[in-house]
């Protein structure tokens, strides 16, 4: 019974301190991200788009219809299917890059 009552009060703590913590973590990081995003805002004045890393055969297409708006768009795959997709399907294979990354 003893054990149950402290895990109870570890849980509460636990709680209560996040709740209280949570707002303190959330300005701070919103903070951050506004400062990051001026200083790239003065760098690039357009988002870049990246898809991946599942080498689904609609990424090349959302892809290829952001660049025809306009957008700075991106592939990278961890491979790709030879059965179903092409090499060229997509801009970067990162199994060819990176001695890290899976190989499917």
């Amino acid at each position: 019974m003893n054990n149950k009552r402290g895990l109870f009060i570890k849980q509460v703590v636990t709680y209560f301190v996040a709740t209280l913590t949570m707002p303190f973590f959330y300005i701070i990081s919103s903070v951050f991200a506004l400062i990051s995003r001026s200083k790239n805002s003065k760098n690039s004045t357009q988002a870049r788009l990246v898809w991946g890393p599942v080498p689904v055969i609609n990424n090349k297409y959302w892809s290829n219809a952001m660049k025809e708006g306009g957008w700075n768009s991106i592939t990278f795959m961890h491979s790709y299917f030879s059965v179903i997709n092409q090499r060229s399907d997509f801009d970067e294979i990162l199994a060819e890059k990176y001695l890290f990354s899976q190989k499917v």
